[in-house]
């Protein structure tokens, strides 16, 4: 019976992992206001790694082409040197993920591009780049990169400004603002999950009719003997009124 439960813990525990965070729940946000000004960074802060090149905190309180949107980053701290900024994310539910950021483009240039990366995603390739992102763009929303995780775990988000798109050398890079990451859809368990969860549901019932019906028994043990002329079929226990002799009537 002790197998049984446990198939029936593990059922639910796997049903119950497709549900642990509400969908539409923004698990991670970033506004960039918070950070200190400053020209070719190699470091961030929250989370955030620049393994390769450098970036610029630019906005309110200093150069600031798109006043307005407090703070955002400049991809490209030198011009010539791309920048790989990454970012781990730990997931408690399994489901469909969004990436959503702002982007504007940069006064440096007419052929700026980004990319943003999650790698793999459901067997899909989970990457989106943009590019020819002129420089009198404001700001605006966008967000069509997802990814997707099987179960809880990781995923990380990588976005870097491609020296090269379609064999022309990029003169700037993009702006982006907002970087947010929200659960988006969870999928709905496999019919062999239900019928896990359900087999080990039926144990567990099982095991409790079992406990119900020894502790009667324990409970017959314990009965007064029946008053002179009383009667009962042989074998019958005195507590079970459907059972009874008709000569009980």
């Amino acid at each position: 019976m002790l197998k049984q439960l446990l198939v029936a813990v593990s059922a639910w525990s796997a049903v119950s992992a497709f549900a642990l965070t509400p969908v539409g729940t923004v698990i991670f946000s970033d506004s960039f206001d918070a950070y200190t000004l400053g020209e070719n960074r190699t470091v961030l802060g929250n989370g955030w790694r620049i393994t390769s090149g450098s970036l610029n905190v630019i906005g309110e309180g200093g150069f600031d082409p798109w006043p307005g949107n407090g703070r955002y980053l400049d991809l490209r701290g030198t011009t010539g040197s791309p920048v790989t900024l990454s970012r781990t994310f730990e997931i408690d539910t399994a489901g469909f993920y969004a990436i959503t950021w702002d982007f504007a483009g940069s006064p440096r240039g007419n052929h700026a591009a980004v990319r943003f990366s999650t790698g793999p995603a459901f067997g899909t390739d989970g990457t989106f780049t943009l590019v020819n992102i002129p420089s009198n763009m404001p700001f605006q929303d966008y967000g069509s990169l997802s990814t997707g995780l099987r179960e809880a775990g990781s995923f990380e988000l990588t976005i870097t400004t491609p020296s090269v798109i379609n064999g022309i050398p990029t003169d700037a890079s993009a702006l982006i603002d907002d970087v947010a990451v929200r659960l988006a859809a969870v999928p709905v368990p496999e019919p062999a999950t239900w019928a896990l969860l359900l087999c080990g549901l039926g144990a567990v019932a099982a095991f409790g009719r079992g406990a119900h019906r020894r502790a009667s028994m324990s409970a017959s043990s314990d009965t007064p003997a029946p008053r002179k002329g009383a009667t009962a079929e042989a074998g019958t226990p005195m507590f079970e009124p459907s059972r009874r002799s008709s000569r009980d009537s």
